[in-house]
């Protein structure tokens, strides 16, 4: 339910451009993290192997992370793009999503109550905890408080 006297925004398309751009980039940075980690497996394989000849070679490791960093940057990219595509045709016929923006008024009355029983249940834990982790005295002594400090006495 929308109400015309607070501030928002209505989010009614997409710029495909700009939606693949970004998924692209950020397909790039996670196929650099996959080739990284690819990496290093290699080479602690390859450390961790008595027979290096038993194993494929580099030659066909480095093709087939480089057939899979295309594949992943590419389809990753294509579907952000179609979901894009999607959105937007899906926001023509239900009128986008409405952003509200929060004025600067306070904390909402539920928001309030969630912090008051934050604090009355942190409260109630620490009383519990203080209960339940005070030493007990060993038998034939007797703990007394002193200026802050337990003190034990024989």
């Amino acid at each position: 339910m929308a109400h015309s006297s607070r501030p928002g925004r209505q989010l009614t398309q997409v710029d495909l451009w700009s939606v693949a751009a970004t998924s692209a980039l950020v397909c790039l940075a996670l196929g650099v993290c996959l080739a990284v980690a690819a990496s290093l497996t290699w080479v602690v394989i390859d450390f961790l192997n008595p027979q290096p000849e038993a194993g494929p070679s580099p030659v066909w490791g480095l093709t087939f992370l480089a057939v899979t960093l295309t594949v992943e940057v590419v389809l990753g990219t294509a579907l952000a793009t179609v979901a894009a595509f999607f959105y937007n045709l899906s926001s023509r016929i239900t009128g986008g999503v409405h952003l509200r923006v929060r004025d600067s008024a306070g904390p909402s009355v539920v928001e309030v109550t969630a912090l008051r029983e934050y604090r009355r249940l942190r409260a109630a834990l620490h009383r519990c905890a203080a209960v339940r982790l005070r030493p007990a005295a060993p038998a034939g002594v007797q703990v007394r408080q002193v200026a802050g400090v337990q003190g034990a006495e024989h």
